[in-house]
This record gives C-alpha cells, structure tokens and sequence, in this order.
C-alpha cells in the first residue's frame, strides 16, 4: 500500500505545483469570490442575481458553491490561493488513497491496484482545477468505503452526504448510490438465508435506514429544499446546451483514451470475477459509464468507482510484494515526501501548463472602468466578464454563473458572439453598450467597421474592447 501511495502523491505533487503557476482555468473564481464576500458581509446566501447583471437582474439563483465561494474570497483577499490549490490536491490524493485501500481490502493485487490509480489520475487530471466538485470527489470515495461495511460504521455515509450537500450539488447522484447499494446487498443477503431472514439482519436494517435518512441528509445545507430543486432543473433545462462541461462524451482527449476506456475495458474483460466479489461497483460503475454519455464531467466520478473494479478484474494470485514493505526500505516513503515531492512540485510549477491558461482582461476591465457613465458589457467569451464583477460603473450581460441565466439571454449571446441573425438588433434589444471581443474574431473586424462603435486602446493580448459611440461613456 505504501507503494501505491507513493506513486499516489508524486502524481498529485505534479498536478498541485502546475496550478499553482496557473490556477485559472475560467473566470468562475472571480464571481465566487463576490460570491464569498456577499455571504461574509451579509451573513446569508443570495438568492437572485444582482444588481451587476444588466440583462436579467433577480433572477432565481441557487449558489450550490457557497462553500467554495467563501473560500475563494478569502484566499484571494489574502493572496493565499496557492493554499485552496494544496488543498485541491489532497482532495485528490485522498480520494486515490481511499479508493486504493478499497481495493485492497477487496483482494486487488498491487500491480493491478497501481495501474488503476493510473488510469484513474489521467481521469482527474484534465478537470482538476480550484472547482467545488474536485472538493466532492474525496467525500464519494468516503461514501463508498463507508458503505463497503456491514455493522454501524454505514452510518457515517449520513455526515458524509451533509458535508457533500454543503458542497456541492452534485450530492444528488448519492442518492440512487445509495438504492442501488442497498438493493444489491438485500438481493445478496435474501439469496444467502432466505428474504425473511435476510431482512432480520441488523446490517439490512442499516442499509434501509440509509436509503430514508440520505435523502434527508442532502437537505442539510443553508439551500434546504432549494438544493435538490435546483439539480432536477439542471437535468431539464434548455441551457445545459451552452454548458461545456454538461455535453456528451465526444471526440478523443486523454481523459478518455488514457484514462476511461482503460479502466471500462479492464472492467469489461474481469466481470465475472468482479461480479463474484463486488457486484455493487460492477453495477454503480455501469451506470455511472453510461452517465458519462450525457455529461463529460462524469467522467471523474466514474473512474472513482471504476477503479475498485478495474483492480479487481485481474486475477495475481502471487501479486506483487510492495517493496517498501520491507524494513530496510522503511526510510524511502520519508524520501519520497521530504525530497520527491516537493522536487517533482517544483518541476511541475516551471514547467508547460497541464491546460491552456485562462487570460483575465487586466487591461480591458480597468480601461472600461475609468470611462465616465454606466456600462452594460457582454463578452464574447462569457467566463472573462466574471472579471468585471466589484466595478461600480459597470454590468455584465452575462458571466460564469452560467445556471440562474435564462434561455433568452442565452440565445441573445449565441446571436452576437456567432454573428447570428440579427446580432446587431439584440445587442439594441438588450441595450449593451460595451463589447470585450477575442483577438481575431470576426466580429472584432465587423465593429470595427461600424460607426457606432469605437474601439478602446488598452493592452490586453486577449481582447479587444469596444463601446458605443452613443453612449454616456
């Protein structure tokens, strides 16, 4: 196991020193930090949007990430973000740690067992970012290892869901976990002694317990019913066609190629083992397979129980002795953490980044900002408009947020970011009076050939900005 966990944290050293040299993957750290700061100022949650929004001011807003936003606010304010990406990585860390000891316990051998950390780590690595559902990954391991006992210690997957709700909104997902787990282990212990004697067990009790206080459990936040209200919505609503993160598993990446399908073919060839040993994570890691077809960001929660069974489809009857076991290698798990790791961290803070950086418009948003009047922006790429969030004089059409946003906006954006029909006649409808534009996009060129736009100077590589000549500004 110490080889595993060493292997375990050289690979988080990598990935935690890389976002310390560039931790911004989007903009969503600048709204959850206003986010953050109205729950410091105002001792409450939001519950519509404000009054920095111009194009649909109040709208319903369920903040699911009020945790993480207060986090962010206050290492940003201190200028410690550096402490929220050390603990991204031991969320990582843990959440591999826990599912390895899983493994073991379920008879995996160390080779099969370090292979699927592997596979399960290229899972992670491309959506490993400050993020709320990276904090939720360690507290689905801890679910899982809970419900992986017979006696009371299931218990403890009630403070788990509690402190996963107050998270994030992906808690929702434990409840048909938790269904299907206590499904599965009624029909294993009625086929063992019989339905009457199996449902006589303490252990069943337990597990029906469960499925009535789990859902009770994900209640347990600020949000109350408004959290579970929320997550249903999300799977209807028309918007999910904007959000990257929500679209199918399409196209080739190493997420998939080096990570998931590994891990489902490793699956698919031990079934039947696995289907003898652990039925329930063969069953969770289909389903949660199939899950990804529909959202990409699925993709970390499956390898999470995939791993388990991954480990366990082939059959080492001699394993492989962890040679740190032994007592004259007793000193190299010290060397690993005291020199390998932070060596590899420091590599990995001067090397290339893992994903393309996001570029905040340092520039453009000031330069805005120190025009006289209001402006109401909207930014071609969304995400940089969470920037201009905390300016006085300024409004956004649209922002990270992404969620409480209704469809028009959506549509109105989709129109002038893609030069749709009746651009012009939107941004008029909607009254912006300010554009951040990429470098080179064409409709950079199409305004700059318009009279009532003029461009500002200012010096940022990512955009360009543009404000109506019409305007107070």
């Amino acid at each position: 196991m110490r080889l595993i966990l060493s292997a375990v944290a050289l690979f988080c050293a990598y990935i935690v020193g890389n976002r310390m040299a560039h931790p911004f993957v989007d903009g969503d750290l600048f709204w959850q930090r206003r986010l953050g700061e109205f729950v410091l100022s105002n001792h409450a949650i939001p519950t519509a949007l404000g009054s920095d929004v111009f194009s649909a001011p109040g709208a319903p807003w369920v903040p699911h990430e009020w945790l993480l936003g207060v986090l962010v606010a206050l290492a940003m304010d201190h200028n410690a973000l550096w402490v929220l990406t050390v603990i991204a990585g031991l969320a990582v860390f843990v959440t591999l740690a826990i599912t390895a000891l899983r493994a073991q316990r379920a008879g995996a051998a160390t080779t099969s067992t370090l292979a699927s950390m592997l596979f399960a780590g290229i899972c992670f690595e491309s959506s490993f970012a400050l993020r709320a559902q990276v904090l939720a990954w360690p507290l689905l391991a801890a679910l899982m290892l809970a419900l992986d006992t017979d006696g009371i210690a299931v218990l403890w997957a009630i403070p788990i869901v509690i402190a996963w709700a107050n998270v994030h909104a992906s808690v929702m997902l434990v409840i048909p976990i938790v269904w299907v787990d206590a499904a599965m282990f009624v029909w294993q212990r009625a086929r063992a002694a019989g339905a009457g004697a199996a449902l006589a067990e303490r252990a069943v009790r337990l597990r029906l317990i469960l499925c009535v206080a789990v859902p009770v459990a994900t209640l347990c936040t600020p949000l109350g019913l408004r959290l579970p209200m929320y997550a249903f919505s999300l799977m209807l609503s028309p918007i999910r066609q904007y959000i990257t993160e929500w679209q199918p598993t399409t196209g080739l990446s190493t997420q998939l190629v080096a990570g998931m399908l590994p891990l489902l073919a490793l699956g698919v060839y031990g079934a039947a083992r696995v289907w003898r040993l652990r039925p329930r994570d063969l069953v969770l890691s289909g389903i949660m397979a199939i899950a990804t077809l529909f959202a990409a960001r699925n993709i970390s929660l499956f390898a999470i129980l995939a791993a388990v069974v991954a480990a366990l489809a082939i059959e080492d009857p001699k394993g492989w002795h962890d040679p740190l076991a032994a007592r004259r290698f007793a000193i190299v798990p010290w060397l690993v953490l005291l020199v390998a790791v932070p060596l590899v961290g420091y590599v990995a803070y001067r090397a290339h980044p893992m994903t393309t950086p996001w570029e905040a418009p340092t520039d453009a948003v000031p330069a805005l900002a120190a025009l006289p009047g209001e402006h109401d922006l909207l930014c071609t790429d969304f995400s940089k408009c969470a920037y201009a969030l905390g300016h006085d004089n300024i409004k956004v059409f649209l922002d990270g947020r992404a969620d409480p946003f209704p469809p028009e906006v959506w549509d109105g954006f989709v129109s002038v970011a893609g030069m749709g029909p009746g651009w012009t006649e939107t941004l008029d409808h909607f009254k912006v009076n300010a554009l951040l534009v990429g470098k080179n996009d064409p409709l950079s060129a199409a305004l700059q050939g318009m009279p009532v736009w003029r461009e500002v100077p200012q010096d940022d590589a990512c955009c360009d900005l543009f404000v109506r000549r019409s305007s107070k500004s």
